[in-house]
């Protein structure tokens, strides 16, 4: 799979919509959205999860989330599934040329379907209701160059066995402040009374709230509030456990470039380190979408009334000329 920013890989997904991720600007995504009822803005993500990254050898190939993958003209080469715990995780991966990296707004805004796949995972995982293996992870990350944050960030154990000669980067915080910043963010938004209503009209919302919230039922033991912290430190000791010392990278976003680019055999970029945003920006932007979702879906309904009456006023005067 090609590093190149210009290249772009293409999805599609059930609903019959085409998502073409790469090589595009801000203004020609924001078009492709609009009918998922969200608008991406990229530039934003404040929570911190427990996370890890990995780096692998995969093929070269597209994959369809709803059906068979689809060999590409280039050759294999490195594509990172990567599991970084900042959006600005995910700014620094792209600017160092991993243009296709799977984050949380890719379920929540870019393509909402592929929540129906985590709650496949999650299901098997938790519930041992299904299957989940390589085939299923190829499935729904195949096509990405890397991976950031939630809900990823439950499957280490998974991840690191379906590829096992990865490469892992475990990205460590003060575990005060990280719990302090996803009861603010995250955690707040799955428990919002105001998503909870949105997610019974709008189609995007419908699929994400409720992966949101089997995220936290599950990964974080049904208590984010006060198991939280110790979910943090064990899934630390996980991954320690899993990788050997020279496979896997300790890291701290504070750190820059410099340990990150080491680790991947990347030269060091001459720009800065991206930056998170603030609590109130992701605040600000959730509110915005939960509107947005409900613009729409009162739209829709508007039009499909409209479609209905003037169904029902065609067949009404077609049944009146007919009697006459």
């Amino acid at each position: 799979m090609s590093k190149n920013p210009e290249d772009f890989s293409v999805r599609s997904n059930f609903s019959g919509f085409l998502e073409f991720n790469l090589g595009m600007h801000e203004s020609e995504l924001l078009m492709r959205f609009m009918c998922l009822e969200t608008t991406p803005d990229f530039d934003v993500f404040v929570a911190s999860f427990v996370d890890f990254a990995l780096s692998n050898q995969l093929t070269g190939r597209v994959w369809h989330k709803c059906g068979q993958a689809e060999e590409q003209d280039n050759s294999p080469s490195n594509a990172r599934i990567d599991q970084i715990r900042k959006h600005a995780l995910r700014q620094a991966l792209q600017r160092l040329g991993y243009g296709k990296t799977y984050h949380m707004m890719c379920a929540s805004v870019e393509n909402p379907p592929d929540c129906l796949m985590w709650l496949d995972a999650l299901a098997a995982k938790y519930d041992g209701v299904c299957d989940f293996g390589r085939k299923e992870w190829d499935q729904l990350l195949g096509d990405c160059q890397a991976v950031c944050d939630w809900p990823a960030c439950a499957f280490a154990k998974e991840l690191i066995e379906a590829y096992p000669n990865a490469k892992v980067i475990l990205t460590t915080r003060d575990v005060d402040s990280w719990h302090a910043s996803v009861m603010k963010t995250v955690y707040w938004r799955a428990t919002d009374p105001e998503h909870e209503f949105v997610s019974q009209f709008s189609w995007a919302a419908s699929m994400y709230y409720p992966m949101l919230n089997k995220f936290f039922e599950t990964f974080f033991r049904g208590d984010f509030p006060n198991k939280g912290k110790q979910v943090y430190l064990d899934h630390v000791a996980e991954v320690r456990s899993l990788v050997p010392t020279e496979r896997l990278l300790e890291y701290n976003i504070k750190e820059g470039w410099g340990p990150l680019c080491e680790f991947l055999g990347e030269e060091i970029p001459d720009t800065p380190f991206p930056t998170g945003n603030e609590v109130a920006n992701f605040i600000k932007r959730c509110r915005t979408r939960n509107r947005r979702q409900m613009m729409n879906s009162a739209l829709q309904a508007v039009i499909m009334s409209s479609a209905f009456l003037a169904a029902s006023a065609f067949a009404l005067y077609a049944w009146d000329r007919l009697r006459h």
